[in-house]
This record gives C-alpha cells, structure tokens and sequence, in this order.
C-alpha cells in the first residue's frame, strides 16, 4: 500500500482512504477485517491512477458482473504482495453528479496515519453512510445482506451525535442518495426520502458512456435503489415516467441499444487493462 499513496502523491492525485480501516480514526469502533483497500478517487483522475498502477506492475482483478450494470469499482491487485485495491471514481447511487460528491466528501476529509504517512480519509458521517450503502462493493449491483448492515445500524444508532443526525438528511439530498439510504434511515427513525432521476452526468459515467436516454436513467434509479424499501419519487421521476409510457416503444429500443454499447465499451476497457 506505500506504493500506492507514494505514487498517489507523485500524480497530485485526490483520494480518500474509505471502508472499515478508517473505522477507528473516527470513533466508530473497531472494524471487521477486509482483504481489499478502498479508495474514493476524484473522478477526473482516477483512471490515470489506475493506468499508472498498471504500468507498475499492479494488474486487473477479475470481478464478477451480473446484470445490465458494468461494475462501478476498478479493482486491481498486486500480484508480489496480493494486495487487492478498489478505486471508486463513484459511489453508485449517489445520482448528484460524481464529481460534485468527491468534492463533497473531500471538504468534510479527514487524516489517519499509514505506514508514517498522513492520508487523507472520508469523514465520520460520510463513512456511516458508505459501511451501510444498500449497493456498494465489487459488485456495485449485489446489495449488502442485511446481516452486515443491521448490526452496522445499530452501532450507528448508538454513536450518531444529534449535529450528525441533523446534518445526514442535507449530506444525502446532495449527493442524490435517498435511495441507497432507506435501510439507515428506518433504523434511525428517520422518514425515507423521495428518491430522484439521476442526473446524466451520473449516468454517463455509471454507464460509460455518454448518451443515456431517459428510460436508461429509470431503469439506473430502479436497479441502485434499496430493495424492498419502497417510496417515494420525486416529481422529475413521475414526469420521466409520463414521458416514457408516451414513447414506449422507441424508447425501448433506443435503451436497449445505449445498454449493448455501455457493454461492449466496458469490455474494451477491461481487455486493455488485461482482465
């Protein structure tokens, strides 16, 4: 991992430190033990960070791929050490544009110390958000049992201080979570939010490519939102909806084909990276 943050350093590359490690920097307990490092990565670099560990020898981990949705993680691995890297260039189901909420989470970033190294790492609150987040890991589509996020919950629901408790409902409206956190707010007694139409720019990049029609970004909120928590959309939803049933048939098409193409695009991507 000290080659990472050294070579994170060289490129001036934002990144913040994510997951369970960073559980005790923030008061949150002592965490469960992972295999894999995870680093929330500014969008506008993160593919060159991971070109770069590439070029040294870092090589793609293979991750399974279900579904209509490409994975929304570059996992690499090292192969002298094993170590396993998860580079996020967006945390999926967060539908604000990702580059507004890597900038989100790098004001609120704070510190821990690796290797005799400041690194920089998500705040408190962003970290609750992210150990509960109904669809996150290498598999952006599988959602997290509810035997990991229950106990989570109520660890959280000890801890939360009432500024946090007050501030989480303002942090998910910004970044376009409130259908990835319906689980952490019914085991906090807080109402479920509406959830909204992503925004292209999230679309664009949870897809890879540009050019999603508005059934592609129903479809995306359908998938990325909680299973088995239903509620309510807001009005951009219920209009997208409308304006669908309207041009259903094309519509069909046209999103059958833009899917095919984010496809085929990933499997360029993920053979030039030698997966």
């Amino acid at each position: 991992m000290t080659e990472v943050i050294d070579l994170i350093d060289e490129l001036g590359t934002r990144a913040l430190l994510a997951g369970n490690i960073v559980f005790p920097p923030n008061g949150l307990g002592a965490p469960e033990l992972r295999a894999a490092f995870n680093l929330l990565v500014d969008p506008s670099r993160c593919l060159e960070l991971a070109e770069a560990l590439l070029a040294r020898g870092w090589a793609a981990a293979r991750v399974r791929w279900f579904g209509i949705l490409p994975p929304a993680v570059i996992s690499l691995q090292d192969p002298r050490s094993g170590t396993l890297l998860n580079l996020f260039p967006l945390v999926p189901g967060f539908f604000t544009d990702p580059q507004t909420v890597f900038e989100h989470a790098w004001g609120y970033r704070g510190e821990m110390i690796v290797f005799d190294r400041r690194v920089p790492i998500t705040d408190r609150l962003l970290t609750m958000v992210l150990s509960v987040h109904d669809n996150l890991g290498p598999r952006a589509a599988a959602p997290r049992p509810e035997s990991e996020t229950g106990p989570l919950i109520d660890r959280f629901a000890a801890l939360i201080t009432n500024d946090e408790l007050e501030r989480l409902p303002r942090l998910v409206r910004g970044v376009g979570a409130e259908g990835v956190m319906r689980r952490l707010f019914d085991g906090l007694g807080l109402p479920p939010a509406a959830t909204r139409l992503p925004s292209q720019n999230y679309a664009r990049a949870r897809f890879g490519i540009p050019g999603a029609g508005v059934l592609s970004r129903l479809l995306l909120r359908a998938i990325e939102s909680s299973p088995g928590y239903p509620g309510h959309v807001t009005r951009d939803v219920s209009l997208a909806r409308r304006w669908v049933l309207g041009r259903l048939p094309s519509e069909i098409i046209g999103a059958a084909a833009y899917i095919l193409r984010a496809r085929r695009a990933r499997r360029r991507l993920l053979r030039a990276g030698g997966a």
